[in-house]
């Protein structure tokens, strides 16, 4: 199973990284309302039943009438596909630009509203769904909205990981390049950089230029220019504040839609710069 749940949620985000996460959320998906006799004949190994305790506390698995099941809804495949044959979503689809500008503003409106104050879930295990990546300083963010396999020039993807210690080998190149440098001082220099790319001046050769070129973010061709969109934010409409949390099916709804806008017209990556200030 795959959980889907705020950034923000530490608790439940550590609890789904550690080992017994995937085949115990899976076995409860396949084994509704299984005793702990069943539990720790599957799961024998030292400190199960901490972690089991961990999950009920976290509000991941419930614990009724000596029974467990997933505390959480669950949707499936068949679901997404529903959802993405459905009318209201191809008519959406057809809707907006094809313009990788807009479509990179429509993803930067709704990715504070994707990201935050909506109730978690579980999606089954192949189901695959938009992922939101951004690495920023007080000036420029980079951003990535992405679906499927993670791709090597998803740089903002690059840096999600970092934040998680985790190494996918997709990022061995920009891993061999860039290493764990610091996201700040990454940024300050990718301002420096694109900064000097929109007035027609060539950037110093350096591993950061290096690194924009490698992610298709900058590009060289009778000099350099910006492959991406670039955005201002005080242009974006932001979403306005939901102060009623999102429920699960609205989210996965959602989350459905913008992800066949992703595969669509961005080839499963879409990536762009906002300058915040």
């Amino acid at each position: 199973m795959i959980l889907i749940c705020e950034a923000s949620d530490k608790q439940k985000i550590r609890l789904s990284r550690q080992h017994y996460f995937d085949s115990l959320s899976d076995y409860l998906y396949q084994h509704p309302q299984v005793t702990l006799r069943d539990l720790v004949k599957v799961f024998s190994e030292a400190g199960f039943s901490r972690y089991l305790e961990a999950c009920i506390e976290a509000g991941l698995i419930l614990r009724e009438e000596r029974r467990y099941r997933l505390a959480l809804p669950v949707f499936t495949r068949e679901e997404q596909e529903q959802i993405r044959l459905s009318e209201a979503v191809q008519s959406t689809l057809g809707a907006w630009g094809k313009e990788a500008e807009t479509i990179a503003g429509i993803f930067e409106e709704k990715r504070i509203a994707l990201t935050e104050n909506f109730a978690p879930y579980f999606v089954e295990n192949g189901t695959t769904l938009l992922r939101y990546s951004r690495v920023a300083d007080e000036d420029l963010a980079l951003c990535s909205a992405s679906v499927g396999d993670l791709q090597e020039k998803d740089l903002a993807g690059y840096f999600s990981a970092n934040r998680i210690v985790s190494e996918p080998e997709v990022y061995a190149p920009l891993r061999r390049l860039i290493g764990d440098v610091d996201e700040d001082y990454f940024m300050q220099q990718t301002g420096w950089i694109v900064s000097r790319v929109l007035r027609g001046k060539k950037p110093r050769d350096s591993i950061f230029l290096n690194a924009l070129l490698m992610t298709e973010i900058v590009a060289e061709s009778d000099g350099f220019f910006l492959k991406i969109p670039h955005l201002i934010k005080t242009d974006l409409l932001e979403s306005p504040i939901n102060r009623e949390r999102v429920t699960a099916k609205s989210h996965f709804e959602k989350i459905c839609m913008y992800s066949e806008l992703c595969k669509a017209y961005a080839g499963g990556l879409q990536q762009w710069l906002v300058k915040i200030k």
